[in-house]
């Protein structure tokens, strides 16, 4: 249990991640700011929206969510 609790608040900080990191890159367009700061963001973005994904299979495969999903 105590694995997938840690694993759920790291996809909640992951999740989040990619949001900050979308709306970063959305300002620094909005601003006209340098174009590659804005792509940078989104590539953040989008490794922590892999990471995220990787992290949910993780979780739905681990003995504790089998357990639960029996009970």
């Amino acid at each position: 249990m105590a694995l997938e609790e840690t694993l759920s608040v790291s996809l909640r900080a992951l999740e989040e991640r990619v949001r900050m990191a979308e709306r970063l890159a959305e300002n620094a367009r909005e601003r006209g700011q340098n174009p590659i700061r804005a792509d940078r963001r989104l590539r953040e973005a989008e490794r922590a929206r892999r990471i995220a994904a990787q992290m949910r299979g993780l979780i739905e495969t681990s003995p504790a969510t089998e357990a639960d999903a029996a009970d």
